[in-house]
């Protein structure tokens, strides 16, 4: 059966690779980015999450408003895994995802969930992202 699970899930600005194939953080908040009134566009957002795969190759992944009403992004992943024996359900792989984008526009500010879930199998919430209220809108 496919599955995964989360080691870690951190939001920041930006996630930058490496000459030696490291991953550098930057900007690393425990929350969202500040939002206006009527919400915003953010001009950089990025997610570094650490998990372990068993069976699974391939993932979906959201980022969605609480009341599971309006979707930030969802986008489907190729994992960078390597299985030995493609044969054997029971093989598990430790893996990073990274996920960068420019421009996300969000309606207002609020608790958002990213979430993730096998391309067939049921949404699970890998982290919650709270974005507070700023004063100001943050379009540009």
């Amino acid at each position: 059966m496919q599955s995964f699970s989360v080691v870690s899930a951190v939001i920041c600005e930006d996630v930058r690779r490496e000459a030696s194939g490291q991953a550098t953080i930057v900007g690393a908040s425990p929350i969202g980015p500040t939002l206006g009134d009527e919400g915003g566009e953010v001009p950089s957002l990025a997610f570094f999450v650490e998990l372990v795969a068993r069976n699974l190759k391939e993932i979906s992944v959201r980022l969605i408003d609480s009341d599971l009403s309006n979707k930030i992004f969802e986008r489907d992943f190729e994992l960078p895994i390597e299985s030995e024996n493609e044969d054997d359900e029971t093989w598990e792989a430790h893996t990073l995802l990274v996920l960068g984008f420019r421009g996300l526009k969000f309606p207002a500010p609020g608790t958002f969930l990213l979430q993730a879930r096998p391309l067939d199998g049921d949404w699970s919430t890998i982290r919650e992202v709270y974005c507070p209220h700023g004063g100001e809108s943050s379009s540009s």
